[in-house]
């Protein structure tokens, strides 16, 4: 007679969130060029971008070589916004395995969460040792520093993620605002130029957006010579972080059961 294996929660959940993550890292990966794309499109704006900011600020930018200066702005917000796409859609692709109950949206959250961040990660990694073979950056002063405000700036594209999969669960359309929010964000970030770069007076029009406040102190991190203006909270950018989170998990909690139900 067959018997039957009792699992507890924890491991019902492990199980879930494993197979949905092979899932997800398959349909990430399944075209012919794979997980090399990871690295081939980012780079390709790092380079392109490092060039053309060398070639006007010569071998340095506010200290930092160009290379990494392009690189703590367009590929951290670059990624962001990969991550904000991958966590908002999500709980839609993965609609139909809701069917089973052990199955269930914050499975599928998490498990986009983590393709992505494991994908961040190797992209930096990869994109660190490509810098020192070819000498494109001396060090890193704080690493701490920089892998914390780095995966801080992660977890704003994953919190903005999850509020918009729980918005298009009732607005379909929300896919559209989403694509509109996301086109200009990557050029008022901070990805190409510094809060140096602009007269004080216009520091207001950009210091709203806690991107800016991140991208500066993971380059101050890099290279604490990098010119840090009084207009960076670091206090502002862990509140925003910290309040989206919390945001975003009570948005979910409250509306996910409404928005499958529909």
């Amino acid at each position: 007679m067959a018997s039957v294996r009792e699992r507890s929660v924890l491991q019902l959940w492990s199980d879930v969130i494993f197979a949905l993550l092979i899932r997800h890292l398959k349909s990430k990966f399944d075209d012919k060029i794979g997980v090399s794309w990871l690295i081939i499109q980012p780079l390709a704006f790092v380079l392109i971008l490092s060039f053309l900011r060398g070639r006007t600020d010569g071998e340095h930018v506010h200290g930092l070589p160009p290379f990494v200066f392009i690189l703590l702005g367009m590929a951290s917000v670059f990624q962001l916004l990969q991550g904000w796409s991958a966590v908002s859609s999500a709980i839609s692709k993965d609609k139909p395995l809701y069917a089973f109950r052990q199955v269930q949206p914050i499975a599928s959250i998490i498990t986009a969460v983590l393709v992505e961040l494991i994908s961040f990660i190797l992209f930096m990694i990869i994109l660190y040792f490509i810098a020192i073979i070819f000498n494109l950056m001396d060090g890193i002063d704080d690493p701490l520093g920089i892998i914390f405000y780095l995966i801080e700036i992660q977890f704003i594209g994953y919190c903005l993620g999850l509020l918009f999969a729980v918005f298009r669960l009732f607005v379909v359309e929300a896919v559209k605002l989403e694509s509109l929010i996301q086109r200009p964000l990557l050029f008022i970030s901070g990805t190409f130029f510094s809060l140096n770069d602009v007269p004080q007076s216009s520091w207001v029009y950009f210091t709203w957006n806690p991107l800016v406040h991140g991208v500066e102190l993971a380059r101050h991190s890099a290279e604490t010579n990098f010119p840090l203006v009084d207009a960076v909270s670091p206090i502002y950018f862990h509140g925003f972080v910290l309040f989206l989170f919390f945001f975003s998990i009570a948005s979910y909690s409250v509306y996910w059961k409404k928005g499958i139900a529909r």
